[in-house]
């Protein structure tokens, strides 16, 4: 176990660059992976709500909402909490 904050860093480096270099869909996509691969990714949400504060616009499709990824990335940590006991057994 003395390898996994190496393998969380190493994640969290992953999910930084994809915010400057991918497109968000695939952004989202390694947050469900790292969602499932590790226990408790709080950091994924943290660094959704950093994205947004440098890079989000308010969107007249959510009324004004600027923080949509963030929103995405609380409901995705919610759902992978409740769902991951029944997926692991």
């Amino acid at each position: 176990m003395a390898s996994l904050p190496w393998k969380r860093l190493g994640a969290s480096l992953l999910l930084i660059l994809s915010f400057i270099f991918a497109p968000f869909w695939l952004t989202i996509v390694l947050l469900v992976c790292f969602l499932y691969i590790f226990e408790y990714f709080a950091e994924g949400v943290a660094l959704f709500f950093l994205a947004d504060l440098a890079y989000a616009v308010p969107l007249d499709r959510f009324f004004g909402f600027s923080y949509a990824l963030t929103a995405i990335a609380m409901l995705l940590f919610i759902v992978s909490l409740v769902i991951k006991p029944y997926l692991l057994r």
